[in-house]
């Protein structure tokens, strides 16, 4: 779990559920509460972790895909894969990719400064607009 996640929060969260399957249990459905219960509890806790995710599902999916990509590309090539193979891979544009890799980094799920293992290739460049860069916000 990740540290930002409370022990307390998801045994909370497991409770609720107990209680909410407690109330809405209908035994004339013939299904024993241990089970209904279990699965209510596992609903509450899952919701919880949603709630304290700040990434979107989408965003998420697109960051297990690109590491997917990424990881087949490597394993296929063996040596790290260029913006114009991983972009094909996924099917889009490369200019497609490079704004996908720059939300990606914006919210923290793949590194900014992340280059393959060979130490001669550049670390990608994804220069910002010269009104989004640090230098023109600040003086502005």
């Amino acid at each position: 779990m990740p540290v930002h996640v409370d022990l307390d929060d998801l045994i909370h969260a497991g409770i609720l559920g107990l209680f909410d399957a407690a109330s809405k249990y209908d035994p004339d459905k013939k299904v024993i509460f241990h089970s209904y219960a279990k699965h209510r509890i596992k609903g509450a806790i899952l919701d919880s972790l949603r709630q304290l995710d700040w990434a979107s599902r989408d965003l998420r999916r697109r960051h297990k895909q690109v590491e997917a990509a990424t990881r087949d590309l490597s394993a296929k090539f063996e040596r790290p894969p260029t913006e114009a193979e991983i972009a094909e891979k996924m099917g889009v544009e490369v200019e497609r990719w490079r704004q996908m890799v720059v939300e990606l980094r914006t919210v923290g799920l793949i590194s900014a400064s992340g280059r393959g293992t060979d130490e001669n290739q550049a670390a990608p460049e994804f220069p910002a607009k010269q009104e989004f860069q640090p230098d023109s916000i600040c003086a502005r």
